[in-house]
This record gives structure tokens, sequence and C-alpha cells, in this order.
């Protein structure tokens, strides 16, 4: 339509919410825009909502979460989402669990946890 110049109206509208609303995608876009955007309580609501948590639902929560200064519940996120055997960390996820560390002030433990394991 957009190729074409055609502009949507009011059921076209409705029609590509209902088709994205059925896609998990959705729900995890809405996960990362209300973290990021500082709204927790509706990311908790639509990430608890989610029938199935894949690394990138988990990875918003937990970033989104350490961005506005949730560094504790990002942290509690990150271990349920390891305690979930069908999910792993990504790189991405470590460096949210990085930047929740680093917002409650554990930067100095996670130092010297790398260290005692480098001997």
């Amino acid at each position: 339509m957009e190729s074409l110049n055609v502009e949507p109206n009011e059921i076209t509208l409705v029609h590509v919410l209902v088709a994205c609303a059925r896609s998990r995608d959705l729900g995890i876009a809405l996960v990362d825009m209300y973290a990021k955007s500082g709204d927790a309580e509706s990311a908790r609501k639509v990430f608890s909502d989610l029938k199935t948590k894949d690394i990138m639902a988990w990875t918003s929560m937990i970033i989104g979460l350490a961005m506005h200064g949730h560094g504790e519940e990002a942290l509690s996120t990150f271990k349920r989402m390891q305690e979930d055997a069908s999910v792993s960390p990504d790189p991405i996820t470590y460096i949210g669990v990085l930047c929740a560390c680093s917002h409650v002030g554990l930067v100095e433990v996670l130092r010297r946890v790398k260290d005692t394991s480098l001997r």
C-alpha cells in the first residue's frame, strides 16, 4: 500500500494490528518499548503474559530494567532466565547483566569473580 501511495483506512489498520497481535514479535517489541521508556510496570505485565519467552524477550526485559535503575530486578530476571533450561544467555544478555550490576554497585564483585576464575 505504501509503495502505491494508498492511504490505509481504519479497517486496514485494525487488520494490521490483529495480525501483529498474533505475532510473538509484537510482545517482545512491547516489552522492549515499555522497558526502555521507563514504564517497568507495563513491561512486566506484557512480559509475564508472553506464553513463551525466548532470548530476545528475556534480554529486552533485563536491559530495560537495568537502564532505569531496577538493577536488582534485572539480576533476578536473569537468574529466572538461567533456570529456564530452554534459554541460554547471549552476549547482549551479558551486556544487560553488566549494566544492571553497575547500577547496583556490583562491578567490583564481578571483577573479583573474573579474576578468581582466571587463576
